[in-house]
């Protein structure tokens, strides 16, 4: 299939959209098929808790696939490694859409986790191939906004997809998501030529990740990332039950909410983007983290004050509508001492993303508490977390 130029208008708008498909495909085939628990307890007689363990599987998944395809696309590459991703990923959705028992459905959603963090690690790390400062902070922005939609999206998506059909195919929906993916990248042109690949074995590997991890500055903005994964996994974890459970409200009109939530973090990310033409990335991370804490403060105390429907949409929306905006500005600091080893830095960075949404979800369900006092006090600690660090890290000059 032929290439692209990507220095036109129509190529730079191609670029992005091939980089969003990208980035969606593990937070849709995670947060899709949620609200498909209870049929397919129901269709593999099983109890719903126990398919819960699907998800373990996926996150065991991306766990051990970031750190494996860092190493890989540095040495060989963008779109090759992102192919052979896409194609596990479709290898993997497909044996799901046919799973007969709970342990072959588990099996076959680490295999698409397995295949799509690769996917994910990489689109960022072509990101950082290509931009430099605050070029790369606006692309990233337009990348972060298309991610975090979808994980918000996702599962009301899920649940119009059942009504009309059955589980099975919601990893079809999936599987035609992949082969999208697949023909983007055949149109992508190769972003790292072969003169700038790593061609290090596993002792320079674990040499460059433990350089990463030694950059004070690296380590800022990965501890801001997992902070702010917490709060959005806080809101998408616990919205269903406080909307619908809590607050009486109908499935169509929680739909609605969801749509309007992702409508705010796109305007919020074009507002960002339009702020990067003029100011730093790391000044507009600042102003962000702190509007996040005093709007993570505000949702706190309308919550556990007024516990007022709309009073608690609209604060929610306040403090979720800059998450992609703190995602591009923070994963732009953390990749620009990197450039020759991008997607190892990018495993990093998707790896503490996965492991502390997981992290705050398991926490979240064990609190004996109501689902709108739950997602308050996972939206809290991110928000009051973030806003320490923060201020830690001004103190010690980590960030100018």
């Amino acid at each position: 299939m032929k290439q692209r130029n990507l220095q036109t208008r129509w190529g730079g708008f191609l670029l992005f959209a091939i980089l969003g498909v990208m980035a969606c495909l593990t937070p849709m085939s995670t947060d899709m098929y949620l609200p498909g628990f209870t049929a397919i307890a129901k269709d593999l007689a099983v109890t719903v808790p126990a398919v819960q363990v699907t998800l373990s599987a996926s996150f065991a998944g991306i766990g051990i696939g970031m750190p494996f395809w860092g190493p890989i696309s540095d040495r060989f590459g963008r779109r090759i490694p992102a192919l052979v991703g896409v194609a596990i990923y479709f290898s993997g959705a497909l044996l799901c859409s046919v799973a007969s028992d709970l342990s072959h459905l588990a099996m076959s959603r680490f295999i698409m986790a397995l295949g799509g963090s690769g996917v994910m690690v990489i689109g960022r790390a072509v990101v950082r191939d290509l931009f430099e400062g605050q070029q790369m902070a606006r692309a990233l922005g337009a990348v972060s906004s298309v991610l975090i939609s979808s994980s918000v999206l996702s599962p009301s998506l899920g649940a119009v997809i059942l009504h009309y059909t059955n589980w099975r195919n919601l990893f079809l929906v999936l599987c035609a998501l992949g082969v999208l993916a697949a023909v983007g990248l055949a149109i992508l042109p190769e972003s790292l030529p072969p003169e700038r690949r790593k061609h290090e074995g596993l002792s320079g590997v674990l040499s460059q990740y433990r350089t990463i991890f030694k950059d004070r500055i690296f380590r800022f903005a990965v501890t801001q990332q997992a902070f702010n994964s917490m709060i959005l996994m806080s809101y998408v974890g616990c919205s269903a039950a406080v909307y619908m459970q809590e607050f009486g409200l109908s499935q169509a009109t929680f739909g609605v909410i969801f749509g309007a939530n992702a409508a705010s973090m796109f305007i919020a990310t074009q507002i960002h983007r339009y702020l990067l033409k003029t100011q730093k990335v790391s000044v507009l991370l600042v102003r962000l983290l702190t509007f996040q804490f005093f709007a993570a403060v505000l949702l706190t105390t309308v919550g556990l004050v007024f516990h007022t429907a709309w009073m608690v949409i609209a604060c929610t929306m306040l403090a979720t509508s800059i998450l992609p905006s703190i995602t591009a500005g923070s994963t732009t600091i953390a990749m620009t001492n990197f450039s020759g080893a991008a997607a190892q830095a990018s495993s990093v960075i998707g790896l503490i993303q996965s492991v502390s949404a997981s992290s705050i979800t398991a926490v979240l369900v064990l609190l004996p508490v109501e689902p709108l006092q739950r997602m308050l006090i996972g939206m809290g600690f991110g928000g009051v977390m973030a806003m320490a660090l923060l201020i830690l890290r001004k103190r010690r000059n980590a960030i100018s």
